[in-house]
């Protein structure tokens, strides 16, 4: 059996076939409480160096706290844009333990009682989808979102990156004009899982991935070209950064753009796509 063959039928990804017959999901135990909170700071308040921090020991707390960041530009005093750090967190129970462990591993972060609300998991699907507080009915409505158009890619980290080259990531994202790094952490349960037991591969030694996204609801050529050409140059500036030989995606992101050189079928000569193509 090849390499292909084997990931395929175990469900690797877009190109798997086969025929489902039998799905068994093992259930995870979830507390009738758990803990959110959302902590921002601005790089004027130190958010550069809890970012910093986070590398280090984001993906090594309890196995039972998320705690993601989330790197955009925001509007302060004087009109002027700074990066503001955001870290938006679920722990497995009550606050009382949520701010122990966050004391013993994360103390720089500062985080107190009055950062944190305990609610059920799923009114916790509302919190991280954006709907705090809606009623739940709203998971069932299927009416699509306004007119939009965004452009996103993936990345991996399995280094921290260097703290004196961090004024260069902050200064890229400032040049996008809404752009979002979302940075999820590894570790955990996923680091005792080698990467050639399952068919997501980047499980032990990656520290966590990066979506880049940007957003904007201008349908014009000149828009798309504009945010498309920050996204490339950004995704072209992350590379000393990120994992390498291959450098590693997402592929439920879909980034049609990875397809470049591999022979694929989805680009022509020119790197350009379409919808059939894609489909």
């Amino acid at each position: 059996m090849g390499e292909d063959l084997f990931w395929a039928i175990r469900g690797g990804g877009g190109g798997s076939f086969g025929v489902v017959v039998a799905w068994k999901v093992n259930l995870v135990h979830v507390p009738d409480k758990v803990t959110v909170f959302s902590l921002s700071k601005t790089f004027e308040q130190g958010g550069s160096n809890l970012f910093n921090k986070w590398q280090y020991v984001g993906h090594s707390l309890s196995q039972d706290l998320f705690i993601r960041v989330i790197i955009e530009p925001v509007l302060v005093e004087n009109g002027k844009r700074t990066i503001q750090v955001v870290f938006n967190s679920m722990y497995l129970g009550t606050v009382d333990r949520l701010i122990k462990i966050a004391m013993d591993g994360f103390p720089e972060l500062g985080l107190q009682e009055k950062d944190c609300r305990e609610m059920s998991w799923i009114e916790s699907v509302m919190y991280f989808s954006g709907h705090d507080g809606e009623s739940m009915d709203l998971l069932k409505d299927r009416k699509p979102e306004l007119k939009s158009y965004f452009y996103a890619k993936s990345d991996y980290v399995k280094e921290p990156i260097p703290e004196e080259k961090l004024g260069e990531l902050w200064k890229w994202c400032l040049e996008g004009d809404k752009p979002i790094l979302i940075m999820e952490p590894h570790g955990g349960r996923m680091d005792e899982i080698e990467e050639t037991s399952t068919p997501y591969p980047h499980r032990k030694g990656y520290l966590c991935n990066i979506q880049y996204y940007e957003k904007w609801h201008d349908g014009s050529i000149e828009s798309l070209e504009k945010h498309i050409s920050w996204m490339k140059r950004m995704y072209e500036n992350m590379t000393p950064y990120i994992s390498k030989n291959p450098r590693g995606a997402y592929v439920n992101y879909r980034d049609l753009d990875l397809d470049l050189g591999l022979g694929l079928g989805l680009n022509d000569k020119e790197d350009n796509t379409s919808y059939l193509q894609a489909m």
